[in-house]
């Protein structure tokens, strides 16, 4: 059954809006049609939402609605209270994005690659295979100073535990409007190495205070993240919920549920 484009909610993916129109132009050309047909827009970062807006210059902004995926708060807690002292974070880096050149792998092993040059201690390094079995070069067995960990793809449980055990968490994608991973680390007191992206812009000063952005030079970054391990604070707060409500209640799947629930209410009102 043919659905009205007035009851459709489009709830994209970054590719879907911020890679596929740039490579297909018939993508473009359906989208800057489409997008000010339907009832609503819902993505988890302005990045998208603008995005929209770009692509389809009839789109009215009424129809944009911005609700972020959620986290698993309840798994968070659980870790937390099961330990309330922060637990020994024995990997230093984590790497938790795919491999592919959008999210620049290759400048993380540059990155890696003059760390392990330049630092005068063992750094940990763990790389999980977001999606499924990689190739990782050779060559970074071989790199001085770096011990190398290569997990599997993970459950969700297994993955916060991964996190919570981790001092500085790497997400330097091109663009990237679904940084769930990242507030997942943020809530299990990780440090966060980025690139920055409007998708954070919303994120509170404190928490925000725990990011080292990406400069996209070599070097610079190398120091950062070497002077970030080192100084890293093992005695890290994890009670934010309370300091920043506003911030969790959006990442609560219950407060998005509500929200989803709404627009789908109006959609239907207005048929």
């Amino acid at each position: 059954t043919r659905i009205p484009n007035s009851r459709i909610i489009f709830t994209p993916q970054g590719s879907d809006l911020l890679v596929l129109p740039n490579k297909n132009f018939l993508v473009k050309k359906f989208l800057s049609y489409k997008l000010s047909k339907v009832a609503y827009i819902i993505a988890d970062s302005n990045l998208l939402l603008n995005k929209s807006l770009e692509l389809s210059s009839s789109l009215k902004k009424s129809k944009l609605k911005l609700i972020q995926n959620g986290i698993p708060l309840s798994d968070i807690k659980e870790l937390i209270t099961k330990d309330p002292n922060p637990i020994r974070r024995d990997i230093d880096i984590c790497w938790i994005r795919g491999l592919g050149e959008i999210y620049q792998f290759k400048y993380f092993l540059k990155i890696l690659k003059r760390i392990s040059k330049l630092s005068k201690f063992e750094i940990n390094v763990t790389i999980i295979s977001a999606y499924g079995p990689s190739f990782i070069p050779k060559e970074l067995n071989y790199f001085k100073n770096i011990n190398l960990t290569i997990s599997p793809r993970l459950t969700s449980l297994d993955f916060l535990k991964i996190l919570y055990k981790t001092k500085i968490v790497v997400s330097i994608p091109k663009s990237d409007s679904s940084p769930r991973s990242v507030y997942e680390a943020i809530s299990l007191g990780c440090n966060i190495f980025a690139t920055n992206l409007e998708c954070f812009d919303w994120l509170p000063k404190e928490l925000k205070s725990k990011f080292i952005f990406s400069s996209s030079n070599l070097k610079q970054d190398s120091y950062e993240l070497i002077k970030a391990i080192e100084n890293f604070d093992e005695n890290t707060n994890l009670s934010f919920k309370k300091k920043y409500p506003q911030f969790y209640n959006s990442l609560d799947y219950k407060f998005i549920a509500k929200a989803y629930i709404k627009t789908f209410e109006k959609a239907l009102k207005a048929n």
